[in-house]
């Protein structure tokens, strides 16, 4: 689950599972890999605004569609993880900037040093 990028306990995620599958079962959501995503993140806290979504749509008794269910999980897990996405994308484009800035810097150094031999 990308959306929970961290490092997890077994203990943790066992616990948020213990968490999540009642609640789901609860709402009478299916307990697909992307529903258990949306549900892991929401009793986990990691995400307050999934959070926030999900207890207004409990308060208002919604029912948990295929629909509503596909929306929460775009909108709030996979949203999320293209944000992950583009910021790796962002220090790597960074790192190897770095990198080849030092390579031309080594290779001017290894060219004054032949100089010097000659």
């Amino acid at each position: 689950m990308s959306a929970i990028a961290h490092d997890v306990t077994a203990d943790t995620a066992a616990e948020l599972l213990r968490l999540a599958v009642p609640l789901m079962s609860r709402h009478e959501v299916p307990p697909t890999p992307h529903n258990y995503t949306v549900w892991y993140t929401y009793v986990s806290g990691e995400n307050p605004e999934l959070k926030t979504e999900i207890d207004r749509l409990i308060a208002e008794n919604a029912a948990f569609t295929a629909v509503v269910c596909d929306r929460l999980h775009r909108q709030y897990v996979a949203e999320h993880n293209i944000g992950n996405i583009e910021q790796v994308r962002s220090n790597l484009n960074k790192i190897l900037f770095d990198v080849g800035t030092s390579l031309s810097d080594a290779g001017r150094a290894v060219q004054a040093f032949e100089g010097t031999l000659d």
